[in-house]
């Protein structure tokens, strides 16, 4: 939005052009925020933004970008800057062959809910002449609500566009019109290369006749392969075209339909989805009375509905958020896990997600939010159902996260589960969840009952030393033995719990990976429980990963990775991956760089996210290249990370010349010896 005065002067010295440029080789898809002029006289600034986004219009038309969409909004009806504009820009922006993207963006005048009729005519007259041009044209309106009028004379000018591969309507306001459900069928039917319709309106209604026309539409047409139809109030006609369409659609959404009348509506999606082979994603949320049974004929209902479900080959997403149902639906959703192969099927239900990735065995169990805890009541009765279905349910892996506050019934209910003879997990894993003291003594208690555990996960949980003391206390650390990956990152653990991790550690020879980043105050050099884990530590025979950090902010940790690092080169360790991400504060010091290159056992370092932009950067980046042994490097970025010649490559060699007036002078003897072995002895 050009208003502010800060972004005109960035538009003038080009920065938004010269920083697009830089990516012109990745970017796919360039998409433009609505260009806001005043209504008023313009100033100096404004006609001067204007100028200068009409010349980044034209860079944008440059033979460098031939693979580019360009999305162009236009302003606001009663401006100078018109529609005639938008007309102009965009013309001159698709004179080469390659389809483009056009969006219409209206924003009416406040003063009048009605487009003025110049502007139809002339986006009309613009359509027509350019219909073979557009592969995606998308007609969105923000402010007041298309009329079906005004978008049936737009439609017009779309009816037999070659290259036309996806429409979108939005804000489309009464849908009873005949004429716009024709000129819709007709679109739909005359472009060959169709795959993508979107219709999303404002709890708008189909009558019957406009339902039956725009389903025959969807019958007839035989290449579409997403359909979006959102917030329309239609009734079973329309549906029941999509279990007799002659396409196969691999996306279907029909969220906030208004699909209220259970026993019509279930029996139908259940024809749509045996019908709709290909059908990969499905969307039904915001329907909220759709799985709301009261009777049992209703359950019978919807239990066929999940069947439908779970025999699908290849649906491997389903969206049923938003949908009322009694908290028995948990036990069916559960059900379609049972015997299923599928690698990859989620589901969502109730503010629950269920779904599994990568093995047939694995099960995650959350809120469908990042930002929204599950309920107490909802996770009981998830748990609940878990321990009636164990015996059929053949878990190895299970994953319950987002729990704002367990309380005693969780707690026991996960303890009777854990610890059930028809428990075969291998992996549990429990992420920002809460529990009070009586579910964190179950929770405990069933940890070490499961005694085919090999990989634990308690992470953001705030166990504090409480759990841990339940968890490691001394007659239950050969419970855990079998354990080989550990991870309790992020827990406000403290140095007072470190003694009793360090026992865990000495007694457990089977342990693989340790991560204790994300404690407050859990290392802190010193101490003599410090002492003591450093010493088990350097000791561990099969001990391949460590993760530190302390969740300080006042703290940057360089003295007791200092400790870290000297004890793993004194006593010759056999780590190989070091992890750092969480260490955000760290800093570049002697402490621990200068380590770096004795640590002939390390293969993998991985660093905290804008670590090489920090001073003494390039310090630690000569003490990386004598360090022979690691092959990998990662700042902030996900596994695997950065093969080593390529990181020093891209960050060592390129930024060496500009990067020499910072290094202090007792750096220099270095400096010269790598000079003289990479013979740059005569280079400038």
């Amino acid at each position: 939005r050009l208003i502010s005065t800060t972004l005109v002067n960035s538009l003038r010295n080009n920065r938004l052009i010269a920083e697009l440029g830089s990516h012109q080789s990745k970017t796919k898809r360039i998409e433009m925020e609505p260009l806001m002029l005043p209504a008023g006289s313009f100033n100096d600034k404004i006609t001067e933004a204007r100028n200068v986004w009409r010349q980044y219009m034209f860079k944008l038309k440059s033979d460098s970008y031939p693979d580019h969409t360009l999305r162009l909004t236009s302003t606001v009806a009663s401006h100078r800057a018109s529609a005639n504009f938008l007309a102009s820009q965009v013309e001159r922006l698709n004179q080469s062959e390659r389809p483009r993207l056009l969006i219409i963006f209206f924003e009416r005048n406040r003063s009048s809910q009605d487009v003025p009729e110049s502007k139809i005519s002339n986006l009309k007259t613009f359509l027509l002449a350019n219909k073979k041009r557009w592969e995606s044209v998308s007609m969105v309106n923000t402010a007041f609500l298309w009329k079906p009028s005004e978008i049936a004379r737009l439609l017009e000018a779309l009816v037999g566009a070659e290259n036309l591969r996806h429409l979108m309507i939005r804000g489309l306001g009464c849908c009873g019109n005949s004429l716009f459900a024709h000129r819709l069928k007709e679109v739909l039917l005359s472009a060959p290369k169709f795959r993508c319709f979107q219709l999303r309106c404002a709890r708008s209604s189909f009558d019957l006749q406009t339902e039956e026309e725009i389903g025959q539409a969807f019958m007839m047409n035989r290449v579409m392969k997403t359909l979006e139809l959102e917030e329309v109030d239609h009734g079973n006609c329309l549906v029941e075209s999509l279990a007799q369409s002659q396409c196969q659609l691999e996306v279907l959404s029909l969220r906030g339909n208004g699909l209220h009348n259970r026993l019509w509506c279930l029996e139908t999606l259940v024809k749509v989805v045996e019908h709709q082979r290909e059908l990969t994603s499905l969307n039904l949320s915001e329907n909220e009375a759709m799985l709301d049974w009261v009777t049992e004929r209703e359950h019978r209902q919807v239990n066929d509905f999940f069947m439908a479900l779970k025999n699908h080959e290849k649906l491997t997403n389903t969206n049923l958020g938003g949908c009322r149902a009694p908290r028995r639906v948990f036990g069916d959703a559960l059900q379609l896990f049972v015997d299923s192969a599928k690698m990859d099927f989620s589901i969502r239900i109730n503010g629950l997600q269920f779904s599994r990735k990568g093995s047939s065995k694995s099960l995650l169990i959350g809120s469908c939010s990042t930002a929204i805890f599950a309920q107490t009541t909802d996770m009981e009765a998830v748990l609940g159902s878990l321990i009636e279905v164990a015996e059929s349910l053949d878990l190895n892996q299970l994953v319950l996260e987002r729990c704002l506050l367990w309380g005693e019934n969780c707690g026991g209910l996960l303890r009777n589960y854990l610890a059930s003879a028809h428990c075969r997990l291998t992996s549990l894993e429990l992420r920002s969840c809460r529990f009070c003291p009586v579910a964190s003594t179950e929770i405990a208690a069933g940890i070490r009952a499961c005694s085919d555990l090999t990989q634990l996960t308690i992470q953001s949980c705030e166990i504090r030393r409480f759990m841990v003391d339940r968890l490691f206390s001394g007659g239950s650390l050969g419970q855990l033995a079998n354990i080989r990956e550990l991870d309790l990152s992020g827990n406000e653990l403290s140095n007072s719990s470190l003694p009793l991790i360090t026992a865990f550690l000495e007694t457990n020879s089977n342990l693989e990976s340790l991560d204790l980043s994300g404690n407050h105050d859990l290392l802190r050099s010193g101490d003599d429980g410090f002492s003591n884990f450093l010493q088990i530590l350097v000791r561990h025979e099969k001990l391949k990963k460590l993760a530190i950090s302390r969740d300080d902010e006042t703290s940057n940790m360089c003295n007791e990775l200092g400790d870290v690092m000297a004890a793993l080169v004194s006593h010759s360790s056999n780590l190989r991956e070091l992890d750092l991400r969480k260490a955000l504060n760290l800093e570049v010091r002697d402490a621990w760089v200068t380590k770096i290159p004795q640590l002939q056992s390390l293969r993998v370092l991985r660093l905290p996210r804008g670590m090489q932009n920090r001073p003494g950067w390039f310090l630690f980046q000569l003490h990386l290249h004598y360090n022979q042994s690691l092959t990998r490097m990662d700042i902030g970025g996900a596994v695997p990370g950065m093969p080593m010649r390529k990181f020093l490559r891209r960050n060592y060699l390129v930024r060496k010349a500009r990067s020499l007036q910072d290094v202090p002078t007792r750096v220099w003897p270095t400096l010269l010896r790598y000079f003289r072995s990479n013979h740059m002895e005569g280079s400038p």
